[in-house]
């Protein structure tokens, strides 16, 4: 009977403890489940919505923990930032190149007497270096839209480290201490470098036409 009793209390004292991780567990998922960012925080953070390590970040609990994972993906982060600005950079160099090169061959061209002369010499001689300048475009326009999805991802990373959970760094942004939208002029470089691709086969050659009258 002793034993019986024993047993008894063995296996309620059991059931308590049981009880008692599961709830914890079920507690603690439920408190990291709250921290995930939502499809609309992402949208306010500017963040991509397919980066687990991001959607993640609020749900380690040890603030040391997460400001120590921030800092490392900060690091890759600025560092991507770091080479895409050097592409960036590389590419309108060389488009300052083609447009050199395009100003002097115009020059020649205006040089022509007749008209037959001139668009012999334009078809020739300038229409590579369009062709190449609109494929320089669209490289621009990427690195651009590059940038413009990195340094967000930068600008939010910083507040982790800084030791803000989200509900702080969402209040930052919901008070317009951090401006929501891309930089303007990157926006018009991107949009001007746009609308010349969009350009059809025979509206982009109105447009040259447009161009050689102009300058």
């Amino acid at each position: 009977m002793e034993e019986a009793q024993l047993m008894a209390v063995f296996g309620f004292g059991v059931g308590i403890i049981v009880t008692t991780i599961v709830g914890w567990r079920i507690a603690s998922q439920k408190a990291k489940n709250v921290e995930l960012l939502s499809q609309r925080d992402l949208k306010t953070f500017r963040l991509p919505n397919n980066d687990k390590r991001l959607i993640k970040i609020f749900t380690k609990i040890d603030q040391d923990e997460r400001v120590e994972f921030a800092e490392d993906l900060l690091k890759q982060f600025q560092a991507n930032y770091s080479r895409a600005l050097r592409s960036l950079e590389s590419e309108q160099e060389e488009m300052d190149d083609l447009m050199r090169e395009l100003n002097r061959i115009q020059s020649n061209v205006d040089k022509k007497k007749t008209k037959g002369e001139k668009d012999a010499m334009f078809m020739a001689r300038m229409s590579p270096q369009l062709t190449k300048m609109k494929d320089k475009l669209e490289d621009i326009s990427l690195q651009l839209e590059s940038l413009s999805m990195i340094a967000p991802i930068n600008t939010f990373l910083k507040l982790v480290v800084v030791g803000h959970g989200r509900v702080a760094a969402k209040g930052l942004y919901d008070r317009g201490a951090i401006i929501g939208e891309p930089d303007t002029k990157l926006k018009q470089a991107m949009q001007a470098a746009n609308k010349v691709l969009s350009l059809g086969e025979s509206e982009f050659e109105k447009a040259i036409e447009t161009w050689i009258a102009e300058y």
